[in-house]
């Protein structure tokens, strides 16, 4: 097992010549974080879903990238795009359904924030308040706000996406 994955306090529980993995392996919860990370964020595609689900603009799909929930859509340019299924403001879901059509932007039911179709931040509910008593600060902008969006490829009919911007093409 790799050092840079394996906690210090675990490494030592490996025996010398063990030919099966530690059952301790399936369970820490930095190696788990690790892998999340190495496999789904880092430099590499993974697989969306295919675009014949999404053939339409207002098409979208809830998928998953590891353990991340995300949303593949389709734009009224038919751009597809992908973000992750998590609003910015308090990380409930975005999207509960499995997919969708005729979508023209997405709203998280917890504050009423409102997502495009490529996950970017278009309102907030109360943003000024209500009869001049809370809302955003004035500093608050918008254009700050939003789930991670993943860089996306359409492949042989095949949606793949990327959070790490060292991806080759």
């Amino acid at each position: 097992m790799p050092d840079a994955i394996a906690p210090a306090a675990t490494r030592q529980a490996w025996p010398a010549g063990l030919t099966r993995v530690p059952f301790w392996v399936y369970q820490d919860p930095a190696i788990l974080r690790a892998e999340q990370e190495s496999l789904f964020e880092g430099p590499v595609w993974n697989y969306l879903c295919l675009e014949v689900e999404i053939p339409n603009p207002g098409d979208w799909r809830a998928t998953f990238v590891g353990e991340m929930p995300v949303v593949v859509a389709r734009d009224a340019d038919g751009v597809v795009g992908a973000f992750e299924n998590r609003c910015a403001h308090r990380g409930a879901l975005i999207c509960f359904e499995d997919g969708g059509s005729g979508a023209k932007d997405f709203t998280c039911a917890y504050h009423a924030w409102r997502y495009d179709l490529h996950g970017t931040l278009q309102s907030v509910a109360f943003q000024r308040g209500v009869n001049g008593k809370g809302g955003m600060a004035d500093s608050f902008c918008i254009a700050d706000h939003g789930p991670r969006k993943l860089r996306v490829t359409v492949w042989q009919g095949l949606v793949f996406g990327t959070f790490s911007p060292d991806t080759p093409d």
